[in-house]
């Protein structure tokens, strides 16, 4: 998984590329700290350019999003409009879960 991010005023948007699946949890969980210490009130992690996400992956979504809720902070998932990412986002009802864009 690799990453890079867009700030826009009060807001920054992690765009992810690649995989997000089980074998990336050790480099989540870092980027998941390096989160918690971000000062944006309004956080979107963008999915669209991921090729792969499993199960392990949808987990680390919810623990983004459980650090921001912590933080105080509002997160945002961008999603694909079609793809295997934006079909097992759908099959987990993860738009239930937190809010996507």
């Amino acid at each position: 998984m690799k990453y890079r991010t867009i700030e826009d005023g009060d807001q920054v948007e992690l765009v992810l590329e690649g995989r997000l699946t089980f074998d990336e949890h050790s480099a989540c969980r870092s980027l998941i700290a390096e989160m918690e210490d971000w000062a944006f009130q309004k956080q979107v992690i963008n999915v669209c350019e991921l090729d792969q996400i499993d199960s392990a992956g949808l987990g680390l979504l919810l623990r983004m999003e459980e650090a921001c809720d912590e933080a105080g902070r509002e997160l945002h998932v961008r999603v694909p409009g079609d793809g295997q990412v934006a079909k097992m986002l759908s099959v987990a009802k993860f738009d239930q879960l937190v809010p996507t864009i």
